[in-house]
């Protein structure tokens, strides 16, 4: 997560998307990526949603039945 603040700060990396934050169980805020957003960095952060397409659902359900 430092390193894509670096890369941001740098201009190396224009932007960020995740779904998921190291740690983010335990204290969000000590996330660099949570700390970099809400300092005004081009990142989106989503609520683990990232797989809930109609595709990413069938693929995990499909994957599950046929593990029965």
């Amino acid at each position: 997560e430092k390193a894509i603040v670096k890369a941001l700060d740098s201009g190396k990396l224009a932007g960020y998307g995740a779904d998921v934050i190291e740690h983010e169980f335990e204290n969000i805020k000590k996330s660099p990526i949570i700390k970099a957003m809400r300092n005004g960095k081009n990142i989106i952060v989503t609520p683990h949603i990232g797989g809930m397409t109609i595709e990413g659902q069938t693929k995990a359900y499909k994957w599950a039945v046929n593990k029965i």
